[in-house]
C-alpha cells in the first residue's frame, strides 16, 4: 500500500476458505513479523532498513488452529531515505529530524509549559509514551487519574513538547519559520483527538498554528487551523481525504512562511492562509498529544474505547537557505 525508508504497510485479499478464519499472520522471509484479525487485511512493518529489499507471505488461520498454505510472496525495497526535502522549490535544510527510535529527555518534555491540562478528560503521563521498531505511540487509557493541579479525569494519555517547562527546563528546540513534516496513523475512536501543534516560545504569544488535528468520530478527516489574537481569531480548514486515517501512516506537512501558511497531506497541498499581517513572526515550539473528551472531541460515552494509540513515524522541520 505505501512504504518509507523505514516502513512498508502491505495489503492483502481475504481468504476464500469455507471455514471461518480467525486471523492472519504476517511473515517477512521466514520471521513472524505480526497477526491481525480476520476482518484486518493490511499490517504496517515498520523499523526497517532504507534501500533494502525484504518478502512478505501472509498465512490465514482457524480456531482449531489449521493454517493456509503461505501466500504468494511480495517484494518490496524500502525507499533510500525518507528524509527527503519538502515538495516546494528552494534549497532546504533539514534542522530536526527524530525518527523515534527512543525519546530524547534534552528535546521533549512529557507537561504542557503551564503544567495544566487543556480542558479534557485525559492527565498527561510519561507512562503513556512508548517507542518500538522506531515509532512513536501515545496511548491514552480509561482508568481515573489525578493530574498536579488536584482534578481527577477519566483517561490516561501522553503528550510529548519542545517548549521546555517555564522556570523549569530549557526549550528543546524552536524554530522560526520552515517546513514541518510528520507520518502518523491516527488514534481510532470516538473522543480520540489526535493533534501536532505549535505554541510560541515566549509562554506569552497569543497565536497558535496547528499541522494537523484528527477527531476519532471522522476518521477520513483532519483539520489545520493558524490562530491568532487576544480574541482568538482563526482560520482553518477540515478536509475529507476519502481515506480512513486511522488505518494506515500518512504525512502531513506545514510550510510556514513570513507571508504565507500552507498545508500538505501525503506531499499534496490543500489550502494556504495568506494574510502576512496575521502570521507569527517569532519562534515556536513542537507539541504533539493524544487527547481524550472536550467540547470540541466530544466526551467519552459507551462508544469510546476504553484504550487507544496514536503512532507517529518520524517528525522533521526543514528551514529554506538564505
Amino acid at each position: 500500500m505505501s512504504k518509507t525508508d523505514t516502513r512498508v504497510t502491505i495489503q492483502w485479499n481475504a481468504s476464500t476458505d469455507n471455514v471461518g478464519v480467525a486471523g492472519y499472520d504476517i511473515f517477512r522471509g521466514t520471521t513472524k513479523v505480526g497477526s491481525v484479525g480476520p476482518t484486518t487485511l493490511t499490517f504496517p512493518d515498520t523499523g526497517l532498513t532504507a534501500n533494502t529489499t525484504y518478502s512478505y507471505t501472509v498465512v490465514a488461520f482457524d480456531q482449531a488452529g489449521n493454517r493456509s498454505n503461505p501466500s504468494g510472496a511480495l517484494s518490496v525495497t524500502t525507499n533510500p531515505t525518507s528524509a527527503t526535502p519538502p515538495p516546494i522549490a528552494g534549497n532546504w535544510n533539514l534542522i530536526f529530524n527524530d525518527d523515534f527510535n527512543s525519546i530524547n529527555s534534552t528535546v521533549w518534555s512529557n507537561r504542557y509549559w503551564w503544567n495544566g491540562n487543556n480542558g479534557t478528560d485525559a492527565t498527561f503521563l510519561p507512562s503513556q509514551i512508548s517507542v518500538s521498531n522506531g515509532v512513536l505511540n501515545i496511548t491514552a487509557v480509561k482508568g481515573d487519574t489525578t493530574a498536579t493541579d488536584g482534578i481527577t479525569r477519566h483517561y490516561a494519555s501522553g503528550l510529548l513538547q519542545s517548549g521546555g517547562i517555564q522556570g523549569v527546563k530549557p526549550a528543546g528546540f524552536t524554530f522560526q519559520y520552515g517546513y514541518v513534516e510528520a507520518s502518523s496513523k491516527v488514534a481510532a475512536g470516538n473522543s480520540m483527538w489526535s493533534a501536532l501543534w505549535m505554541l510560541p516560545a515566549n509562554y506569552q504569544d497569543t497565536h497558535e498554528l496547528d499541522l494537523f488535528e484528527n477527531l476519532g468520530r471522522a476518521p477520513t478527516n483532519f483539520n489545520s487551523f493558524f490562530h491568532w489574537g487576544p480574541t482568538s481569531n482563526y482560520a482553518g480548514r477540515e478536509f475529507n481525504t476519502g481515506k480512513n486515517l486511522t488505518q494506515d501512516f500518512h504525512t502531513y506537512g506545514v510550510d510556514w512562511e513570513p507571508d504565507h501558511i500552507t498545508w500538505y497531506i501525503d506531499g499534496q497541498p490543500v489550502w494556504s492562509y495568506t494574510n502576512a499581517a496575521n502570521i507569527i513572526n517569532r519562534p515556536l515550539y513542537l507539541i504533539l498529544n493524544l487527547d481524550v473528551g472536550g467540547d470540541w472531541a466530544g466526551w467519552p460515552d459507551g462508544t469510546t474505547p476504553l484504550q487507544s494509540t496514536w503512532q507517529v513515524d518520524y517528525l522533521r522541520v526543514w528551514q529554506k537557505s538564505p
